[in-house]
């Protein structure tokens, strides 16, 4: 078959047309979601659901110490947020969404499913590339993330004692419980 010029802008569109379709499928796979234990307060349900598998892929069970769930750090970083300006929120929002897109991970890992559909170890796995990624954008929304799931997990008073630190002094408790903050 010989390939003329007209054939070959075809062929090439309807190819453009099927990889713009499929790239489009890749995006509209769901987030599996997990219900919050409380209220939220800046992230929706599918924000939340991949915040919690994020600190959960970063911050699993190594006894003694518990598990990113078990000590609500999805939570803690959406009652982190709340009182964040607007910009800072959308723009965590924006690292959870490229974190989690099929077709996003497609083009950097080759990955073809959304991040929270992905086994323990593929997250870990996902999350390590992020952290040492040849692109600054990737490297600086995981160090986004991880700060604030670490934040999160030693704000806990139940992690206190697994590092050494007996706690914040009485007079900041007071305080706290003055304003109402638990």
């Amino acid at each position: 078959m010989k390939l003329n010029r007209r054939k070959l802008v075809k062929y090439g569109l309807a190819g453009s047309a099927v990889l713009s379709l499929a790239g489009f499928g890749l995006g509209l796979q769901g987030t599996k979601i997990i219900a919050s234990q409380t209220p939220l307060q800046t992230l929706s349900e599918q924000e939340y659901s991949i915040l919690y598998a994020i600190a959960n892929a970063l911050l699993p069970e190594t006894p003694p110490f518990p598990a990113a769930h078990t000590l609500q750090v999805a939570e803690g970083v959406d009652k982190t947020l709340a009182p964040r300006a607007p910009e800072v929120q959308t723009e965590i929002k924006q690292a959870l969404h490229l974190v989690e897109n099929a077709l996003s991970g497609f083009v950097l890992e080759m990955r073809t499913v959304p991040f929270t559909s992905l086994s323990l170890p593929k997250q870990q796995q996902e999350l390590a590339q992020w952290r040492t990624s040849s692109i600054q954008l990737r490297r600086k929304v995981f160090k986004a993330l991880n700060s604030l799931c670490s934040a999160a997990y030693f704000a806990s008073p139940k992690t206190h004692s697994l590092v050494g630190y007996d706690g914040p002094p009485a007079h900041i408790w007071e305080i706290r419980k003055a304003m109402g903050i638990q």
